[in-house]
């Protein structure tokens, strides 16, 4: 993954993309911190972590297992969430997926690990492109 940062305060970002809202305002953001919001990719280099995933190159296989296990609730039900994903077992499908959004940007990464898919969308178009219209649409195309 040569194009994935985490922001740090010193960071200098080449070829930024500048973020929209639905009227091609800007819509940008100057948060200077890790984690929501400070993680800068590319899909390439998302598209090579799931490959990694995958095929055990970062974890083992049961640590890979791991990240798709959903914990049980104190009321007995299945929560919808792993290890930072979320989960959707149905239709012959097993769905890892995450979705993102920050002021002009919305981001989703998508991930039928049954059946070898991933779809992976990055916007700067912001509140214009309707992430999760967009994952139940794929859902529906791919049955």
């Amino acid at each position: 993954m040569n194009h994935t940062i985490v922001y740090e305060s010193n960071t200098v970002l080449l070829n930024k993309a500048v973020g929209y809202n639905r009227h091609k305002e800007v819509d940008d953001y100057l948060i200077r911190t890790t984690g929501d919001g400070g993680i800068y990719s590319t899909p390439e280099d998302l598209y090579k972590l799931d490959r990694a995933l995958r095929v055990n190159q970062l974890l083992s296989a049961k640590s890979t297992q791991l990240l798709y296990q959903t914990p049980v609730l104190q009321d007995g039900a299945d929560s919808e969430y792993g290890a930072g994903w979320f989960i959707e077992k149905s239709d012959g499908m097993k769905i890892a997926q995450h979705t993102g959004g920050l002021a002009g940007f919305k981001s989703l990464f998508w991930r039928d690990l049954k059946n070898n898919i991933t779809i992976i969308a990055l916007s700067n178009q912001g509140d214009a492109f309707p992430v999760f219209d967009f994952a139940k649409d794929i859902k529906k195309t791919l049955k």
